[in-house]
């Protein structure tokens, strides 16, 4: 059986509105989507603004963009892409995830306090968010339905035009973070 991307698309679609947090302990689907009459810098939106699909295992608290359960950026990579992509617009600071080990401080980054509030906020303000629960193989579903609908923020499973630009912009905070370590030489 085939399934159609319009039907996906609808089904999601139906699903969206505002953020709440939502505890379910199954699995799912979620999908970012702008609101109507919103936009991000430098990012081409399809018309019914679907942004990221992303999966969860172990229900949708676990995987929320919006209010992350580690409390940043960090783990959450539509989250990160979302932040670098507004860097300049929030005056957002990146940092390293961690200070435990080289990769977190070269690859993941996070934001200060001040600009995950600053994230937060405008995500709320933003996005809507659709949560539907699955209960087939997830992960074999989510390749399908990130190669049908093709959302501009999912930089795998699909042949993303954008994601060089995006990966641009995430490098930039994570040569940001980096930082972070180097030592400060003081004023002479």
């Amino acid at each position: 059986m085939r399934v159609k991307t319009t039907s996906i698309r609808t089904a999601l679609i139906a699903a969206k509105g505002p953020w709440y947090p939502k505890d379910h302990q199954g699995q799912g689907f979620y999908a970012l989507f702008l609101k109507q009459g919103c936009s991000l810098p430098c990012l081409e939106v399809a018309e019914d603004g679907l942004l990221y699909i992303g999966k969860t295992e172990k229900g949708f608290s676990a995987r929320d963009q919006f209010d992350p359960k580690c409390g940043h950026s960090g783990s959450c990579t539509a989250r990160r892409s979302l932040g670098a992509l507004l860097k300049d617009q929030l005056q957002l600071s990146a940092e390293p995830r961690s200070r435990r080990s080289f990769f977190n401080r070269s690859h993941h980054f996070r934001f200060d306090e001040e600009g995950e509030r600053a994230l937060s906020g405008w995500m709320r303000a933003h996005l809507h968010i659709a949560r539907v629960p699955f209960e087939g193989n997830v992960t074999a579903a989510e390749t399908i339905l990130i190669d049908l609908l093709c959302p501009p923020l999912n930089l795998t499973k699909w042949r993303n035009p954008q994601a060089p630009y995006i990966k641009r912009m995430r490098r930039r905070c994570a040569s940001e973070a980096r930082l972070f370590f180097m030592p400060r030489r003081s004023a002479a």
